[in-house]
């Protein structure tokens, strides 16, 4: 039998001991963790475990997935002590902010564990915006304009407007937003440093593009499967809230984001530009070990010029919403071949023509 924990931070117990989140923020992480373990689950064979935080008592999870509910940090933490060793793969969905997806990873590895997705190295550098930047760009891998620095720091920023800012370590469209001039720049420099001075924030010249997503699944000895690239619907308020995706169906920029996808993987596991990542592993040899699982890279395609000037603005080291979609775009189970691609398998993706369109107003 194959035994799969997964743990999701917000339904998982992320929160206990403090306030409940947002609601979307739970949305959103129930939503891929019930998706992904309802996949799971209908292997043959395969027993699936999750924690749930008792606040969220009205969540269902499929018939055949066992969750432990937990009241307390302790509860949460024995909880994981439990099954992280005992199970084959251990899958961890968690926001990239102050170190919880890598400390989480880091965690699995500790007790023992086995980690379906990315290394605790390529978290460390794709948790870092400034440094996945660096990183790309070395690499020649176009990426948007960008500094990084605290609101002190950045009151000489040059760069052009309009000017999109978010946390350095941020996930998702968290804190995320346009500003358009210098005045509004200022304001919210000033804004900034009086509810946070220390915070590093990545400021970036909006870059022309429609957006869009590539996941991709890793598997031992250089092997990697590349997911159909979608469309990815933000809000139009300068803040980009994420709204759901769709299939790109335009052949040639299919290919474009394929290409894109690609090189970043090449990027992978080479050294260039991760000495300045904030939690890289003290144990890290020369080579970076990407890992095995699921990784999502977001970019912008760039539909109006016959030159056009796509660019990679983001590498997410762990399972994004994109996947709730994702999974009606093949005409086989994801996760079980997510699971192929991690043991050394051969199964390839087999694509569907059957038309999806993902709405996160719908979860």
């Amino acid at each position: 039998m194959t035994r799969i924990f997964i743990y999701e931070f917000v339904s998982g117990g992320g929160f206990l001991g403090q306030e409940l989140p947002p609601p979307s923020l739970f949305r959103e992480g129930f939503a891929m963790a019930s998706t992904l373990a309802s996949d799971f689950a209908q292997i043959d064979d395969t027993e699936v475990r999750v924690l749930q935080d008792q606040r969220f008592a009205s969540a269902k999870w499929s018939k055949q997935v066992r969750a432990t509910v937990v009241g307390d940090p302790a509860e949460r933490a024995a909880a994981w002590q439990k099954h992280v060793p005992r199970a084959d793969y251990t899958v961890v969905i968690a926001p990239e902010f102050d170190k919880i997806l890598w400390r989480a990873a880091r965690d699995v590895l500790t007790l023992g564990g086995n980690l379906l997705g990315p290394s605790a190295d390529l978290i460390a550098w794709a948790s870092d915006k400034s440094a996945t930047a660096m990183r790309l760009a070395a690499a020649n891998i176009p990426v948007p304009q960008g500094q990084t620095g605290t609101p002190t720091q950045l009151a000489g920023c040059r760069l052009s407007f309009p000017r999109i800012v978010k946390w350095n370590d941020g996930a998702g469209s968290l804190a995320m937003c346009t500003l358009t001039n210098q005045a509004e720049f200022e304001q919210w420099l000033r804004q900034q440093a009086s509810e946070d001075p220390t915070r590093l924030w990545r400021v970036e010249t909006q870059h022309a593009g429609k957006p869009a997503s590539v996941g991709m699944l890793l598997g031992p000895h250089e092997r990697v499967v590349f997911l159909p690239p979608c469309w990815q619907h933000l809000s139009n308020d300068g803040c980009y809230a994420y709204q759901g995706c769709s299939p790109i169906t335009d052949p040639q920029l299919t290919a474009r984001a394929t290409q894109l996808a690609q090189r970043c993987y090449a990027c992978f596991r080479s050294t260039t530009g991760i000495a300045n990542a904030t939690c890289r592993t003290k144990d890290s040899n020369s080579d970076l070990r990407p890992g095995v699982g699921y990784i999502g890279v977001d970019i912008l395609l760039d539909t109006e010029n016959q030159d056009p000037t796509d660019c990679v603005v983001e590498v997410n080291p762990r399972l994004t919403t994109s996947y709730v979609g994702l999974r009606h775009g093949t005409s086989q189970n994801l996760a079980h071949l997510m699971l192929d691609v991690a043991a050394g398998g051969h199964s390839e993706l087999v694509v569907s023509d059957t038309p999806w369109q993902l709405r996160v107003a719908d979860l």
